[in-house]
């Protein structure tokens, strides 16, 4: 998208391209042209740009935003191509290839799981540097038994950086059941944890405190087999030790947490 001031307040316009290759130069007509009146120049005068979709139009998808005032200057980087994931057991391939480079220094492999708490980093894989030519990777993530995200963080050889699309890993079926530690611990007033379920089934909770008293109950709706998080709210309960009992048909596993207000 592209927006030219004329030499008045009257006379600017936005262009719209779609699809147009952003490493080679500007298309000579744009797909979409939006006559604009009344912004005052030079660029100062623009306070937002926006795409909108309108009621009677087709999904669309923005897969990067890069801001510049050259065609050339926004162009990408990376031309990244074939972004995918492969599951085999505990392990995770990502693959990718890029069919061009400039200055590029690599790739930062980034994963967030349900109980994570933002982005962190798998491992870096190395760039080709400036190649015209087709480039393969792949990076192997272990141990990953649950569901998660995945997207590659890009970095040039000057620190800029840009990002893929995010792809979601899928879990694999549990070959038990079992239930995670609670995060947070201690916590105020809400915690949860993961519950990891071989089969389908209906999960029986109960939060018990240091009395032996059943503080809470929750029974859940039948779920399908693989990782659920649980959350547990302790909002109308004091500061002390409880016990959260998940029974999932005739087995029991407890945690132990602690409220601290």
């Amino acid at each position: 998208m592209k927006y030219h001031f004329g030499p008045d307040s009257q006379d600017d316009w936005v262009s719209l391209f779609i699809d147009p290759d952003p490493a080679g130069s500007e298309p000579l007509t744009p797909d979409v042209i939006y006559n604009i009146a009344g912004i005052d120049d030079p660029v100062s005068g623009l306070g937002t740009l926006c795409l909108r979709q309108g009621s009677s139009m087709p999904g669309a998808i923005i897969d990067g935003i890069r801001i510049a005032t050259t065609w050339s200057d926004g162009s990408l980087p990376v031309e990244l191509v074939g972004f995918e994931l492969i599951r085999a057991g505990k392990t995770v391939i990502a693959k990718w290839k890029t069919i061009s480079e400039t200055d590029n220094a690599g790739f930062y492999v980034e994963t967030e799981g349900k109980m994570d708490r933002g982005w962190k980093t798998e491992g870096f894989v190395a760039g080709a540097g400036t190649s015209t030519e087709t480039h393969a990777y792949q990076f192997e993530i272990k141990n990953k038994t649950g569901g998660f995200k995945v997207r590659l963080r890009q970095v040039d050889a000057d620190g800029n950086e840009s990002y893929s699309g995010v792809l979601v890993a899928e879990g694999e079926v549990p070959s038990e059941f079992s239930i995670s530690d609670a995060y947070p611990n201690p916590f105020n007033p809400t915690t949860s944890l993961m519950v990891y379920m071989p089969a389908r089934g209906i999960l029986n909770i109960q939060v018990i405190d240091l009395l032996g008293r059943k503080i809470q109950q929750i029974k859940t709706s039948e779920l399908e087999p693989g990782e659920h998080s649980v959350n547990v709210d302790f909002s109308g309960s004091s500061s002390g030790v409880y016990f959260i009992k998940i029974q999932f048909g005739k087995q029991i596993l407890v945690k132990k947490v602690q409220l601290v207000r």
